[in-house]
């Protein structure tokens, strides 16, 4: 993996991130204004979920479809919102 790719929920902006790897990820939650409040064991990876203090969400996976790739979903509005993110990704990886 060469890069984070996030995404803007509601905008649906796209970006790369440089860098890789949870570490990477949670720095850059964290400089937004993000606290990880959970963690979702999937095998050996996990699906982070963080929660800024204006009450939006954001969801860090390694786990995708394609596998090549992490991603960040950032400015997430609702906790339905993330538990239908998670539930997709969950689903098509077959867990």
């Amino acid at each position: 993996m060469e890069c984070i790719k996030v995404i803007g929920w509601r905008t649906k902006n796209k970006y790369k991130l440089s860098g890789n790897g949870q570490d990477n990820c949670t720095s850059y939650l964290f400089s937004l204004g993000y606290n990880a409040i959970k963690t979702i064991r999937c095998g050996s990876s996990a699906i982070e979920v963080y929660e800024s203090a204006t009450g939006e969400f954001a969801v860090y996976s390694s786990l995708q479809v394609d596998r090549t790739r992490e991603y960040i979903h950032i400015n997430i509005p609702s906790e339905q919102d993330v538990k239908r993110l998670i539930d997709y990704v969950l689903r098509k990886l077959g867990f």
